[in-house]
């Protein structure tokens, strides 16, 4: 039996002349989620490293703006 990992690598693309404004391919970057705001400006990628040891982070793209802001999250373990 063999292993079978699905990566979402992200892609960010202007529709009108399918110019690449962002991307990762082959980084191994996956996207869990995506959310667009109600004005289609930014846009938020819930993102993890591959193989996902690694605390998840949140990139928040403003294409208009040619700015992009990464989130990083920490994980907090507590002794039991």
């Amino acid at each position: 039996m063999r292993r079978s990992h699905w990566i979402e690598e992200p892609t960010l693309v202007r529709t009108p002349d399918n110019t690449p404004m962002f991307n990762l391919y082959s980084t191994l970057w996956s996207v869990d989620q995506v959310t667009w705001s109600e004005d289609s400006a930014p846009v938020t990628l819930e993102m993890r490293r591959y193989p996902g040891r690694l605390p998840p982070v949140q990139l928040v793209l403003c294409p208009s703006e040619n700015r992009a802001v990464v989130f990083y999250f920490l994980l907090t373990v507590e002794k039991i």
